[in-house]
């Protein structure tokens, strides 16, 4: 107020006023205890609020609702209370200075690995925070989303794996954490080969049409389990079957996967002779009725195929199945295996037993592995084939095995595999399917003396010795081991005494004239009307040309005799008995008497001889004439 009046009243400032301090500067912060943690792992968040400014903080509530994937278990507020529900943490007075602290534990939902989740918190009051840049109103926590998964597969059998049999995969899951696998599928789709019979997962399902196991979750440090049964299927002898898991699913990443066995591969066993029984249990893998554990593994005739899987383990000709058995006893194979273990019904006797090889000839080779089972010198190829008896093979082998059975085609009844065990040649009976030149029962392959003329095989061959090809000795085309008539005199081999001791070998042979070649093997003429079968010549001329060198009388060979000469003084100048027998004959040259000094070569002139000989009747006849010896 004053005296005077104030013309401008506009121009005062006449009032100013103060605005009382409602600042609450509140530090708020959120840790978490672990911020890289595994699912199912529990965790703790921290929330600390401090009151920095001038004023108390009233109705002050802080919200922290928990995020997918965690989960509330307690909470452990300083002041006020939490409701997991909404989130709110209710302090309402925070004084100046003042710090509440709430701690909330919870749990990381399955499901969560390889997430990132982030927790928010928001705050409220009465007053203003004049500073918010302080505040740490976020947390976040990275899920592990990674472990150690070890998938492997086996097969639990160790084999053999035959055609028809039942075995059993397993395929285990084995979790090394750190995590739990979640949401686990693998997918094992069978392959080719193979059918499958059931299967048992310990876990989850498996889905044959897909392959796919569902296994779900695998907690930490523990194992599941699958186990799948299939059968090998036909026609797959030989093959090599892999079984693949082609996909491992989950949630997390597999930190290492080098130790994963993924594969497994089961080789078939063969089947040789494709009559559907594996060879590990097919006691006789070649059909030809000689079990495996008689034949072995050898390669006796060298063509690359062993003796157990080869029909014709000498290469002769002549099948494993007919060389192996007798000829009187031979059995065809009927073609049919009731038992099922591979060996043809027609053999296997009182259980299993198989053909027992023959051994003709004793010298402890087999038959079907000799290629002379008789020891002849002659071989089984040429013997058993030589149809028209000249010594030449009649079926020759092209050299071709088409279907690898270790028998030539020109022999193989089955071309295409091993249906045929005795081939082509044989087909009932051996003896007579086979060349059997004497038709004795025995095929000549098997027959010591193959024209049945009293001397053995092996000593027609090449009785004198002159080597090459087997002697013929009178050129008509049939070598003299085939030859009934050697000498071609009309006079069967088996009449001229060949083999008096009857041991098949001719080195008795009767030589009538004493020429060293035995009458068999030389012509010789007779007179069919002498006395008695006994013809006798009556004049020598002993001077080494081999021409009427001995006394020459034919038909002594079989009967007992006594032979003298007399000189023209009725001086004995020879006498024996068995006259003819043994290189025992008259030479021209005394046998020694009280008048003639022995081994004195007699001379020439006329000379008287007397035989008596006794008949097989019994009867003694005897019969003497005049002897002429001319040098």
């Amino acid at each position: 107020a004053l005296d005077q009046d104030d013309p401008d009243l506009t121009n005062n400032d006449l009032e100013e006023e103060i605005i009382v301090g409602n600042d609450a500067d509140l530090v708020i912060s959120k840790t978490v205890n672990n911020s890289t943690p595994n699912e199912g792992d529990t965790i703790s968040y921290t929330i600390t609020v401090t009151n920095n400014g001038a004023a108390q903080a009233t109705a002050l509530l802080v919200n922290d609702l928990l995020p997918a994937g965690v989960t509330y278990v307690s909470d452990t507020p300083s002041v006020g209370t939490y409701d997991d529900a909404t989130g709110d943490w209710v302090i309402n007075t925070l004084n100046t200075g003042a710090t509440a602290i709430l701690t909330i534990t919870a749990t990381v939902d399955s499901g969560t690995s390889g997430t990132t989740i982030n927790n928010v918190i928001t705050f409220a009051m009465d007053q203003t925070d004049p500073d918010l840049t302080n505040n740490d109103l976020e947390e976040e926590i990275n899920v592990v989303g990674e472990i150690d998964l070890v998938v492997s597969k086996s097969i639990i059998e160790p084999g053999p794996y035959i055609l028809g049999g039942v075995y059993t995969y397993s395929i285990t899951v084995a979790n090394s954490g750190p995590a739990q696998a979640t949401n686990v599928a693998i997918t094992d789709q069978l392959p080719a080969g193979i059918t499958y019979v059931s299967d048992i997962p310990d876990q989850g399902t498996y889905n044959i049409a897909t392959g796919v196991w569902d296994v779900g979750t695998i907690p930490a440090d523990e194992l599941r389990m699958l186990t799948i049964t299939f059968s090998v299927d036909a026609g797959t002898a030989n093959a090599s079957i892999t079984n693949v898991i082609t996909d491992v699913i989950l949630d997390q990443i597999d930190l290492n996967v080098i130790p994963d066995d993924l594969d497994e591969t089961i080789n078939i066993d063969g089947d040789n002779d494709n009559d559907g029984v594996s060879d590990s249990v097919d006691i006789d893998d070649d059909n030809d009725g000689i079990l495996d554990v008689i034949e072995g593994t050898a390669d006796s005739d060298g063509d690359g195929i062993p003796d157990v899987f080869d029909q014709d383990s000498d290469n002769d000709g002549i099948p494993d199945n007919v060389e192996g058995q007798t000829t009187d006893g031979y059995i065809t194979p009927t073609g049919n295996d009731s038992d099922g273990d591979g060996l043809d019904d027609a053999y296997e006797g009182t259980g299993d037993e198989g053909i027992t090889p023959e051994d003709t000839d004793a010298d402890n080779t087999p038959d079907y592995l000799d290629d002379d089972s008789d020891n002849d010198g002659i071989p089984d190829a040429t013997e058993g084939f030589d149809y028209n008896n000249d010594g030449v093979v009649d079926t020759l082998p092209i050299g071709e095995d088409v279907d690898n059975d270790g028998i030539d085609d020109a022999y193989d009844g089955d071309t295409t595999g091993y249906g045929d065990p005795n081939g082509n040649i044989v087909d009932i009976a051996p003896d007579t399917d086979l060349n059997n030149t004497d038709n004795d029962g025995e095929p000549d392959y098997r027959d010591i003396d193959d024209d049945g003329d009293g001397v053995d095989t092996e000593f027609e061959l090449d009785p004198n010795g002159n080597g090459g090809d087997p002697d013929d000795t009178d050129n008509d085309g049939t070598p003299d081991y085939l030859d009934t008539d050697d000498d071609g005199d009309n006079i069967p081999t088996v009449d001229e005494s060949p083999d008096p001791n009857g041991d098949g070998n001719p080195d008795d042979a009767v030589d009538t004239d004493g020429n060293g070649i035995p009458d068999y093997l030389e012509p010789n003429g007779s007179d069919p009307n002498s006395e008695d079968g006994i013809e006798i010549y009556t004049g020598i001329s002993p001077n080494g040309d081999g021409v009427n060198d001995v006394f020459v009388i034919r038909g002594l060979e079989n009967v007992e005799n006594t032979l003298e000469i007399y000189n023209r003084w009725g001086v004995k100048v020879y006498g024996t008995d068995n006259y003819g027998r043994n290189d025992n004959f008259f030479r021209g040259i005394s046998n020694g008497r009280a008048t003639i000094e022995e081994k004195d070569e007699l001379p020439v002139g006329t000379y008287f001889y007397v035989l008596e000989y006794v008949l097989e009747t019994g009867e003694r006849k005897s019969r003497a004439g005049y002897l002429y010896i001319n040098r």
